[in-house]
């Protein structure tokens, strides 16, 4: 009768996870639906940098591919940028549209790899996934490098794990993401740099493949560092509580609290990983060989994250505490979500009996959910990112109309080089120019 009811309530628990996943699935179609309907065909803040001096241009300049752009690499948009323009003078809308495919395709690989890794049914924090929190990656064609930054670290992370001859691609991986975007080198070095150490540690065989790796790591880094320039805005080291604060309220605001600055729970948050992973890796004797390297892979895994997290903070958090809820930035801890959940369900309370661990699973299960319900509202947070740059745009054909040059604030970043972006726009023959104002330039 026992082995009965556990393979029914297998059966069942399996059941729920297809129906979150295919409810996953539904709200990710949604939300790109969402995104299509709030897209607009206009350059918008940083993607006006593609039309700097030196940059986009119909053969692909390899200086500007990977020339830092503010402290940041980010080789990948630009070269999607440039891929785009030769398609069709680079519309924006359907920047947008390939953004978030690549950002659904990386959710749904990133959750099934864990699944696959530990047994573990995740469906249910696709959902999250679906959120329109990380609006100002969905909405800024520019800011797809925060999808390449997470999806470019994790296929590293993962490649290290492998013992074939494809295992020699994750020092490349992890270059590549450093050509992301910064937070992309923070998260890159900081999973795979301690993952290597570990490796080292618990996989004695591996130890020549992790010292050539961690050799190839720092070359990498170094070559990324080349020609570093200087930090426009001050930093804010951790000894200083507006970095917590920051950092508080950008980890409360990625788990769904919302409705105001919680800085205490992103705390919570930190403080509960942290025991988690110190747990974890007290418990490694304890675990098979085959098992180890994925628990440390994990808990390097949410190190990186976390790390990128407060790297943001180091360069943000003198804009104030509530700058950590900007939607671009809650996309990398929303790729904390299910492995602190793994780390907690899987060793934090593996001590505790099964009765217990299973409630209080449960229980940590809604808490983690409970927030999440008042934030799938696409038209608000999209809504409002609409609103701006139709307002931009309606600033550009009045100047344009009074034979101007135009400079709208609203979404150019540097008015200074608006009357050179547009010439440049002109020249390069951009498909927004095209569609939005018929010819009257």
């Amino acid at each position: 009768m026992l082995q009965a009811d556990l393979v029914r309530r297998e059966r069942l628990l399996s059941v729920a996870n297809v129906a979150c996943w295919a409810f996953g699935l539904v709200l990710l179609a949604r939300n790109f639906l969402a995104v299509l309907a709030h897209s607009v065909n206009v350059p918008y803040w940083d993607d006006w940098a593609a039309l700097d001096q030196g940059a986009l241009d119909r053969s692909l300049d390899w200086s500007w591919l990977i020339s830092f752009h503010n402290v940041h690499r980010t080789a990948w948009t630009n070269l999607s940028i440039w891929i785009l323009y030769r398609l069709d003078g680079w519309n924006l809308s359907a920047h947008l549209a390939a953004n978030f495919i690549l950002f659904a395709a990386f959710s749904v690989y990133f959750l099934r790899t864990l699944e696959r890794l530990f047994a573990a049914r995740l469906g249910l924090f696709l959902v999250f996934a679906a959120s329109p929190l990380p609006d100002e990656v969905h909405l800024h064609a520019s800011n797809g490098q925060w999808t390449f930054a997470v999806a470019l670290s994790f296929l590293a992370v993962v490649f290290a794990l492998r013992e074939d001859r494809w295992a020699h691609l994750a020092p490349v991986l992890a270059g590549a993401a450093m050509l992301s975007m910064g937070t992309g080198m923070v998260i890159a070095v900081v999973a795979l740099g301690t993952l290597l150490a570990g490796l080292a540690l618990v996989a004695p065989d591996r130890r020549r493949r992790v010292a050539i790796w961690a050799v190839a790591l720092i070359v990498e880094v170094a070559l990324w560092a080349h020609g570093y320039p200087s930090q426009e805005w001050p930093l804010t080291p951790p000894w200083k509580a507006a970095f917590w604060d920051h950092l508080g309220v950008l980890v409360a605001v990625a788990f769904g609290w919302t409705d105001a600055l919680r800085p205490g729970i992103g705390w919570t948050v930190l403080a509960l990983l942290a025991a988690s992973i110190v747990l974890t890796l007290v418990r490694l004797r304890r675990m098979d060989g085959a098992e180890r390297p994925r628990w440390i892979a994990l808990s390097c895994w949410a190190l990186g994250i976390a790390a990128g997290a407060a790297s943001i903070s180091l360069g943000r958090a003198w804009g104030g505490a509530a700058g950590g809820g900007s939607g671009r930035y809650l996309i990398i801890p929303l790729f904390l979500i299910a492995p602190l959940w793994l780390l907690v369900s899987r060793q934090l309370l593996a001590p505790m009996p099964e009765r217990g661990r299973v409630a209080v699973s449960a229980l940590l299960l809604l808490l983690l959910c409970a927030p999440w319900v008042r934030d799938f509202d696409y038209s608000h947070r999209y809504g409002l990112q609409l609103q701006r740059r139709l307002a931009g745009l309606a600033c550009m054909r009045r100047m344009v109309r009074a034979g101007l040059a135009p400079a709208c604030p609203q979404i150019q970043y540097d008015l200074a080089k608006a009357p050179f972006h547009h010439q440049r726009a002109i020249a390069l023959r951009l498909s927004y120019l095209r569609e939005q104002f018929s010819g009257e330039p």
